[in-house]
Parts: C-alpha cells; sequence; structure tokens
C-alpha cells in the first residue's frame, strides 16, 4: 500500500468530476475537512461545477478549475468556510483536492486552527475549544480570502508542491485510474499566462456517488444563476482564478 494512503485520514464520501479530457474519481477528506467537504458536495448537488472552466494549467505543478464570474448572492454558500488544517493532509502528491483561496506563507506552519473550527468555534478572546485559543483562530480568518463564501475556485496538485501545506484547505484526492487523465493535463499546451490554449477543457457534470451529509438540503438555484457559460474563453476564467491563487515555490 502506498505510504500516502497509511499517512493520510480515512475519506469518506465520492463523487466522479465528468471532464472534457475523462472522469475524476474525487474522494472526500469529511473528517478532516467538514465544513468544506460538505459545502463541496452541496455546490455539487445544485450544480454549482458543470460547466466550470479549466481557468489555470501549471504543468507538474497544478490544475486549477474556476467560474468565468463570481457567483451572485442568492447562489453563495450559507454560512462562510473558514480554513481548515490538518497534519495528516499535504501536498506530497499528484492528485490533492483543495481550494484555492490562499491563507499566506506567515500561517503556512499552523496546523492547530482547524480543530477549532470543526468544533464549531467563533471569534473569541481567551477562551478555548478544544485546545486551541479561538484568538489564534481569529488571526488566520482574518486573512486574505478566509472564510469564504464559494468553494467553486479550487484546484488539482499535478506533482509535490508542499510550500503550499497549511495554505489552502485540502478536502479530497483524485483516485484509482483517473489519475492518469490528470497526468495527461501535463502535456495541454498553454500560453503565458498559464491558461490553458483550448479554451473548451472543463468539467461537463458532476455525479455524486456517495454522500456522508445525509442532511444537505440543495437550494433550488434558477437554472443560469452560477454564470458558467459553456463558451467561456481562458481570459474570462482567469479573472476569477486570480482571485485565489497557489503560488509557485
Amino acid at each position: 500500500m502506498s505510504s500516502t494512503y497509511v499517512v493520510e485520514p480515512p475519506t469518506r464520501g465520492k463523487l466522479v468530476l465528468h471532464t472534457t479530457f475523462g472522469p475524476l474519481d474525487l474522494e472526500l477528506f469529511s473528517d478532516a475537512a467538514p465544513l468544506t467537504a460538505r459545502a463541496f458536495l452541496l455546490l455539487a448537488l445544485e450544480g454549482r461545477f458543470a460547466g466550470l472552466p479549466l481557468a489555470r494549467l501549471a504543468p507538474n505543478f497544478l490544475a486549477q478549475f474556476a467560474a468565468p464570474h463570481p457567483a451572485p448572492a442568492l447562489a453563495r454558500l450559507p454560512q462562510p468556510v473558514p480554513l481548515e488544517r490538518n497534519p495528516r493532509l499535504a501536498f506530497r502528491s499528484r492528485g490533492v483536492v483543495a481550494v484555492a483561496a490562499d491563507a499566506g506563507a506567515k500561517y503556512a506552519a499552523n496546523h492547530k486552527a482547524a480543530a477549532a473550527y470543526a468544533g464549531g468555534g467563533r471569534k473569541g478572546r481567551g477562551r478555548e475549544r478544544g485546545g486551541v485559543e479561538e484568538a489564534e483562530v481569529s488571526s488566520v480568518e482574518d486573512k486574505n480570502e478566509y472564510p469564504v463564501d464559494d468553494i467553486s475556485a479550487f484546484f488539482i496538485s499535478l506533482g509535490e508542491c508542499k510550500w503550499l501545506d497549511g495554505r489552502h484547505t485540502i478536502f479530497g484526492r483524485i483516485t484509482g485510474d483517473t489519475l492518469y487523465n490528470l497526468v495527461a493535463l501535463n502535456d495541454v499546451p498553454v500560453d503565458s499566462a498559464e491558461h490553458p490554449v483550448d479554451a473548451t477543457i472543463r468539467i461537463t457534470s458532476v455525479e455524486v456517488l456517495s454522500n456522508p451529509f445525509d442532511d444537505i438540503v440543495p437550494r433550488d438555484i434558477p437554472r443560469g444563476a452560477w454564470g458558467v457559460v459553456a463558451g467561456a474563453g481562458a481570459e474570462d476564467a482567469g479573472a476569477a482564478e486570480g482571485k485565489g491563487k497557489a503560488k509557485r515555490k
């Protein structure tokens, strides 16, 4: 068995990202990043990812999907999702799936805040939840784009990139033979801004095979409210992609 699977926490929940370059089997770290996994499943059930373009491609680094335009207020998450960290989750190989929002290098070494968030912590001073001072949690929450109310911008690692550890919530991994579809992206031509030359590469639909959160109730989001256009080009997608962007080493 791969040492990666021994080190990582167990997964609960599985989806298939159907794309123009083949399916990607996605397993969720629903125990290690419960708030993010739940939010991702909610958006998947509501159709948020259908038509989502490949906004950024950096061979052997990452493939990032992002909507060409921000979601309208009615389609944003009911509760913003904070940064969730787990010391057993890291960008140690290809296939790691994470939120694009960046907490910043200053907090990359701090792996304790997720415990308070998972326990439902709020901002405060001096009070502790799960052994973590909420004042410390607040300092992370206020940085950059966390908490986020739309996690449709996410990326998948195409190789080891451990300098990103602690800066992005890792909530899943690509598994099985579908990893070969991911690896094939390394050969896709890109321009100088890391946008795929072929602007038609995208997620076509998402199939939820296993949902560990049986109390999720999808909202009635009007068709077309997401602002994802089937023919949107890489330039439009890049505008959204730039709002949360994983940094090169």
